[in-house]
């Protein structure tokens, strides 16, 4: 059972039937991913009532869906919300889309207002262009991001327009976000915020602040998940407070929400624990970024964006020419000095050792113990 089998059960309970679930919050960081800026109003309009989900045109789904891995599975996802009675009032606002080149910024974030009154702020994870992958590397040395600025602004600002309770959720680097943005948002209106949800976001770097007033309101209300093989949830300093979950696939496939694995009986989440190799890629990658100083990781993000060639690119342009791609490293490599050659030499042997290193780590007592009060540390459902 996945979320769309979760729609299909329990599609026919109001939120008064049913209370809101963690399995909705992810349905609506879902939502993010879908282009609602060709028909929902935007922030700029905050007087606008906004459009409810059983009045968009069926006509218009393949344009809305377009332009992510999951616009397939999006497309039913939409067509089952809106044959539902759970979801078809939902009301869709506040839409902003912020893409910049030059700044290397991507940024998508949309408003939902549920029949019960309550609102979730839901931020859109990485698309497929070339910058907001760099973007989302960036992160690694940087204390802020542009998106993550961004995402603070329209906490800040839709929270002018709505009243009452409120929560705030991502998906990938949409869940980066609404942390960000739920621990840096205005501390009085953080008493009104009733969650921030993660799926599977990525943590964040040694240097990046927060609003200590926010984080004393929201140090309870923060809630995390991860697939049992999680690769992504688990970048720079990921939250220690999460919960995994069964999934279906290895890898980075288990990044995708619909392969997030329900129980058909409760509809909640298969709660699960993680497995070694998810905890040897943590430790790895962790040491291996530590080894790097500010210089070395700026030159590593631009090493790889580098091969790719021009940034505004789409990964599906890099998928659909892979001779081409594969060309262009080599190129790019080729040009480069006798001296930044052995940096990258060093810099791969360093990702090499630490690999090597967190797997007899946890092969290791004191590594399998570790291994093993954190399995059960974060085994609990929520």
């Amino acid at each position: 059972m996945n979320i769309l089998s979760f729609i299909d059960k329990f599609g026919n309970l109001s939120f008064k039937e049913k209370n809101i679930t963690i399995v909705d919050a992810l349905i609506f960081a879902e939502l993010a991913y879908i282009n609602f800026d060709i028909i929902a109003p935007s922030i700029k309009e905050p007087k606008s009532k906004g459009i409810k989900i059983k009045d968009i045109p069926q006509t218009l789904f393949k344009k809305l869906c377009e332009g992510e891995f999951t616009s397939t599975k999006n497309a039913k996802l939409l067509l089952s919300m809106q044959t539902s009675l759970r979801y078809r009032d939902i009301i869709i606002k506040f839409v902003e889309k912020s893409h910049s080149k030059k700044i290397e910024k991507q940024f998508f974030a949309i408003t939902l207002a549920l029949p019960n009154g309550v609102h979730f702020i839901s931020f859109r994870g990485t698309d497929l262009l070339l910058y907001s992958w760099k973007e989302d590397l960036s992160m690694a040395f940087l204390s802020k991001v542009p998106a993550q600025e961004n995402a603070v602004n329209y906490v800040n600002e839709v929270t002018k327009y709505i009243k009452g309770e409120y929560c705030i959720c991502g998906h990938s680097k949409g869940g980066n976000l609404a942390f960000y943005a739920a621990l840096n948002q205005n501390p009085i209106k953080a008493k009104r915020c009733n969650m921030a949800y993660s799926f599977d976001g990525q943590g964040f770097n040694n240097e990046t602040k927060f609003n200590p007033k926010t984080v004393e309101v929201m140090k309870c209300k923060l809630t995390k998940l991860v697939p049992e093989n999680c690769v992504v949830g688990i970048m720079l300093n990921s939250n220690s407070e999460y919960r995994a979950i069964k999934a279906n696939g290895i890898g980075v496939f288990q990044h995708d929400p619909f392969a997030w694995r329900l129980d058909p009986n409760s509809g909640d989440f298969l709660y699960s624990k993680r497995n070694k190799l998810s905890f040897i890629n943590e430790k790895a990658v962790r040491d291996w970024t530590n080894s790097l100083n500010y210089e070395e990781t700026i030159f590593a993000v631009n090493m790889i964006f580098n091969g790719f060639g021009e940034i505004d690119k789409s990964l599906i342009d890099l998928i659909k020419k892979p001779a081409t791609t594969i060309s262009n490293f080599i190129k790019v490599h080729y040009n480069y000095s006798k001296e930044e050659k052995e940096k990258i030499k060093s810099i791969l042997n360093r990702l090499v050792y630490c690999y090597k290193r967190s797997l007899k780590y946890y092969s290791s007592i004191e590594g399998k113990e570790e291994m093993r009060l954190l399995k059960e540390k974060n085994y609990v459902g929520i």
